[in-house]
């Protein structure tokens, strides 16, 4: 059964895990623990890469290619609203269902720390199921009636951003070449004087760094709330922009509320 709102899916206890850890041999494996901490988490996951300068361009390789490459640690991605659980799970276990003890879907199984960076203490993590619980009677909708089977997201939309969990990592891992300072954010690295504004807010919100279609004008700037059809909702990360752009349609209209770094507010309407 799938049935969970925002309210109750960290309020249950007893739990298990139906996946495939490490291979096919263990199909349909089940775990069983508890939820570690009614508090969402942010979990973030780290790469690898090695790095080379020419020109003042950088390129990089996910392996090591020469003896004068430099080696360096970026953000790969920041899970938000994580659930922590006491479950066993491990590679494999990714996508497989987390339910409570009446079989009800709270969420799915989707990463684990490494036990030397968590000083040996091995933490789990469940993406919750009710964000996507509208997405989902969507699309059956949209099959059932032949309909558009457009979800509206950051990708679709082609906005390229970060928000205030992103932004205090990429400060932290700033990466130091020539003599200038660069940030990495979704395959790309972004200078210093490029983007200095993108990495210095701590409030919340999502910073566009590169709008293009309906956001176009808005890089730049750090967007704050959207508001539809009278109903504001607060963006403080890139899941709340994410969830609600999951909810339009082609043809709707919103308002998004946005500031720039000289801390003025302004508004402007968006159609999909």
């Amino acid at each position: 059964v799938v049935s969970c709102s925002e309210e109750d899916h960290y309020n249950i206890e007893d739990i298990f895990i139906i996946g495939t850890p490490l291979s096919l041999t263990y199909l349909n494996r089940a775990t069983f623990g508890t939820i570690a901490t009614n508090h969402p988490h942010v979990m973030i996951a780290g790469d690898t890469l090695y790095l080379s300068t020419s020109r003042g361009n950088i390129s990089y390789s996910h392996t090591q290619t020469s003896f004068i490459q430099t080696e360096v640690d970026v953000l790969y991605n920041a899970y938000e609203d994580v659930i922590d659980i006491n479950v066993d799970i491990t590679n494999g276990n990714s996508g497989g269902g987390c339910f409570d003890e009446d079989g009800y879907l709270i969420g799915l199984a989707t990463l684990g720390t490494s036990i030397a960076s968590t000083g040996g203490i091995q933490m789990n993590g469940v993406v919750p199921i009710y964000p996507i619980m509208e997405v989902l009677d969507k699309l059956i909708l949209n099959k059932e009636n032949d309909g558009d089977y457009s979800i509206y997201t950051l990708d679709l939309c082609k906005i390229k951003g970060v928000d205030a969990n992103e932004a205090s990592y990429c400060t932290k891992s700033a990466i130091s070449m020539e003599e200038k300072f660069y940030y990495f954010i979704d395959g790309e690295f972004y200078s210093d004087t490029q983007w200095k504004n993108a990495f210095s807010f701590a409030d919340s919100g999502y910073y566009v760094i590169d709008g293009s279609t309906v956001f176009k004008n808005l890089s730049n700037c750090i967007i704050k709330s959207c508001t539809y059809n009278g109903v504001k909702t607060v963006i403080e990360n890139r899941n709340d922009l994410n969830y609600f752009l999951m909810k339009m349609n082609k043809g709707d209209s919103f308002e998004v509320g946005y500031e720039t770094f000289l801390g003025v507010t302004h508004t402007k309407t968006i159609t999909l």
